[in-house]
């Protein structure tokens, strides 16, 4: 009998040793992520049958599809998959089939709800749901303890979903031009948190909360109605980006610009944090669009920044504000689209550091010959503004170490 116990035991270890292969044969492994974006795309299902096994990117965009093909679902180890630009007008459930699904992008459909179900898809990285009808989002969305990833801007949010405050593993929450008033204190749960995207919304503020993402690399809450930033924000040592304007002013016309600012749709923020300074690693900071006369006094204490955008200020004090600028010795980029400005101060040539000016979208007819001393200017960018070929002519003798840029708008007289 013992004799037997052994024999059968050893029968079934040696079974078990051969099934195993066999069965991961037939069980593709998760990507890592890197892998995942080195991965063919695949965009037909002609090309994807060549080799079935390996399909693990799909990209069906613009297809106009209602719901999802039937021949898709062949492909097992489909792990990343794009149905944008197409006519979900409710959530296409069939890709709750595809159960190793990393990346999932569903963004300009037509559907207004997203199912429970989705939890489901427990191994979901990226969830891309950009241009929909969504007003809120189902509670199992916290069950996905692997999203990093959640875009769902360009829907109809009126207020902050608190549902995404329980995604532990979120890095990027994108949330532009939804219609969202205010922001929860919850927010600061978000302790991965590196981006947060809120422009185009109707926020009044930020809650003391947000100095706990102390992971943020990038803030974006331009193009809302602040008048100041909570002290808290000071704190966020880690962060390299800070946008408190306007974003899409400089890819505006002078029109669009006008209506924004008579309809107050851009910040006022006359005041920022005393504490500002303290960001050691703060690079960029966008103040288009906020009625400037000169700069904040915080911010010529920054001395990491090198990107300022003082666009579509249109009554900047720009000899005060050169002399704030010289405080900054790293600052490299200045944009100053759409400023009215007729003339600009001798004193922008001592601010030598420059590598990259913008001056878009003025009314400028000279320059100042101190611009000369701009030695490191490697571009300047005149276009929109009143300058004779003649002038043009000297102006690029001067600036002749940087390469100007006047467009097709000067020089027809």
């Amino acid at each position: 009998m013992y004799y037997h116990k052994i024999h059968y035991l050893l029968v079934c270890s040696i079974f078990c040793l051969f099934l195993l292969p066999l069965q991961t044969l037939g069980q593709t492994k998760l990507l890592t992520e890197d892998e995942l974006l080195e991965a063919k795309v695949y965009t037909t299902l002609k090309e994807a049958l060549q080799n079935p096994d390996s399909v693990f990117k799909f990209k069906l965009r613009n297809r106009l599809l209602e719901k999802v093909p039937e021949e898709l679902f062949q492909f097992k180890n489909i792990q990343s998959l794009e149905l944008e630009v197409n006519h979900f007008r409710q959530f296409p459930v069939g890709v709750l089939r595809f159960k190793k699904l990393q990346v999932l992008r569903l963004g300009k459909n037509y559907f207004r709800n997203v199912p429970e179900e989705i939890a489901q898809l427990k191994h979901l990285r990226v969830l891309d749901l950009q241009w929909n009808y969504l007003t809120t989002l189902p509670e199992n969305l916290a069950k996905l303890k692997k999203l990093k990833e959640l875009n769902i801007k360009w829907n109809a949010f009126e207020v902050f979903p608190e549902i995404v405050t329980k995604l532990s593993s979120l890095e990027k929450l994108t949330m532009h031009f939804n219609k969202l008033k205010r922001i929860p204190a919850s927010i600061g749960k978000l302790s991965k948190l590196q981006y947060l995207e809120m422009s185009g919304n109707e926020l009044i503020g930020l809650p003391n909360s947000i100095g706990n993402l102390k992971e943020l690399l990038s803030l974006d809450v331009s193009d809302n109605h602040f008048i100041s930033l909570p002290q808290e924000v000071g704190t966020l040592s880690n962060l390299e980006i800070l946008d408190l304007g306007n974003n899409q002013i400089t890819r505006l016309n002078s029109k669009r610009i006008q209506m924004l600012v008579a309809a107050k749709k851009l910040n006022k923020i006359w005041v920022l944090p005393d504490n500002l300074h303290s960001l050691k690693q703060l690079k960029t900071l966008d103040l288009v669009g906020n009625q400037l006369t000169k700069l904040p006094s915080e911010v010529s204490k920054i001395k990491s920044l090198t990107t300022l955008d003082l666009s579509a200020n249109e009554n900047l004090d720009l000899k005060m504000v050169c002399s704030q600028l010289k405080q900054l010795p790293r600052l490299g980029i200045v944009g100053l689209r759409y400023c009215k400005l007729t003339a600009l101060p001798p004193e922008l040539g001592e601010l030598t550091q420059l590598q990259g000016l913008d001056l878009y979208e003025n009314q400028l007819t000279q320059l100042p010959k101190e611009m000369g001393n701009l030695k490191r200017l490697q571009v300047l960018i005149l276009i929109k503004n009143a300058f004779t070929k003649s002038t043009q002519k000297k102006i690029r003798e001067m600036m002749k170490h940087s390469e100007v840029i006047f467009g097709e708008y000067e020089g027809r007289n």
